[in-house]
């Protein structure tokens, strides 16, 4: 069997990581996805209840190459009814997703038309159905999957507190893939915000399953493969966390980031395994020790039109200081921001090179990950 990882493009690499950690499986990257073969059904419930990098888990039907306009007869010529025999049953309501054509509700209208076809009295409901589809469109070809999501898992349930700058889950946890953070480092983020970045690390280094409070929200939970299965047990197994002490900090200047990324912690469920305080990142160097520090990763303020250059210049030189001070001789600062230019302009002030640069995407926005390391 196959399927299909989604993803936010630039962050395949750590769905492709994630994959082979929590189910053993080598998969193919393509852009915004990861393709890869499973041997049980489990393996990707594994993926939805767990994975951080991930936004549709989907089980491949037909993959096939098409262009947008041959979709509908291609389609109908390979559509695999033995195996969706397997999910679908007579007057099923059904939903269809799409992502990366040119107009969206064609491919719906299209796919709806060659579902509806099939041998199963079955009609679309966009608000309630019983089953949903997703098409995907990568490098000219379409893959036809059954969604065992049904939702967007980029959408963090924790995510209450928040404000309009704030990361995507997965953004924040692709940032920190890029770092290469593992459980015996020192991991601080001195911008936090509303704490995505060290909530995501709570998450990953303590291996508490990131949708724990999210058990009800599944589509599969009433997909036919699933009529029998013991969910309660399922989840249980996958519940045994193993006590660990880890080294998380976050800290930031303004009182109210600091108190939603507390709330937010809390209602994630990982508030202890991380630390968070109130401190503007320029005093850093009075709370911690010379060298303490294995990973800076964060996601600093950036330059916007109502502000002066030179206070971003200011701030970054400050930051830059203080992380040449906080950093082991091997550790690393890694940041996300829409542009590097005058965080390289500080770096290099302060004994640090551009190790590696990568695009990513947070939707349709363009965002840039960079590693410094020290120079030597």
């Amino acid at each position: 069997m196959k399927a299909l990882i989604l993803t936010s493009k630039g962050v395949e690499f750590a769905a492709a990581l994630e994959i082979k950690e929590l189910i053993g499986a080598e998969s193919t990257v393509i852009e915004e996805g990861i393709l890869f073969d499973f041997e049980k059904l489990e393996d990707l419930l594994v993926l939805c209840y767990k994975a951080q990098s991930v936004d549709k888990v989907l089980l491949v039907v037909n993959e096939f190459s098409c262009s947008e306009e041959t979709f509908e007869e291609e389609l109908e010529d390979v559509i695999d009814t033995k195996e969706l025999g397997k999910w679908l049953k007579k007057g099923l309501k059904f939903k269809i997703g799409v992502r990366n054509a040119s107009s969206s509700m064609d491919i719906i209208e299209k796919a709806s038309s060659v579902v509806k076809g099939l041998p199963y009295g079955m009609g679309m409901d966009f608000k309630v159905p019983d089953i949903y589809f997703y098409v995907f469109f990568s490098n000219g070809k379409a893959y036809f999957c059954v969604d065992m999501t049904g939702t967007d898992l980029f959408k963090r349930s924790y995510r209450i507190f928040t404000h309009p700058q704030a990361l995507r889950g997965t953004i924040g946890y692709g940032l920190l893939r890029f770092a290469g953070v593992g459980e015996k480092d020192v991991i601080l983020d001195p911008f936090m915000g509303s704490g995505i970045i060290p909530i995501e690390a709570g998450f990953y280094l303590s291996g508490f399953p990131l949708n724990y409070y999210n058990k009800d929200r599944w589509a599969f939970l009433n997909y036919q493969p699933f009529s029998k299965f013991d969910f309660r047990k399922f989840f249980e197994k996958l519940d045994v966390i193993e006590e660990k002490k880890l080294d998380i900090y976050g800290s930031d200047y303004l009182l109210a980031s600091l108190s939603m990324a507390k709330k937010n912690a809390k209602i994630g469920g990982v508030d202890k395994f991380i630390a968070l305080t109130k401190m503007e990142a320029e005093w850093l160097d009075t709370k911690w020790e010379k060298g303490a520090v294995d990973k800076i990763v964060t996601h600093p303020p950036e330059f916007s039109k109502h502000q002066n250059p030179r206070t971003m210049e200011k701030l970054y030189d400050a930051f830059f200081f203080n992380a040449e001070y906080l950093l082991k001789n091997d550790g690393v600062v890694a940041v996300v921001v829409r542009d590097t230019s005058l965080l390289k302009k500080a770096a290099s002030k302060h004994k640090f090179r551009l190790k590696e640069e990568k695009t990513v995407w947070s939707g349709q926005q363009e965002l840039k990950f960079a590693l410094f390391s020290r120079k030597t």
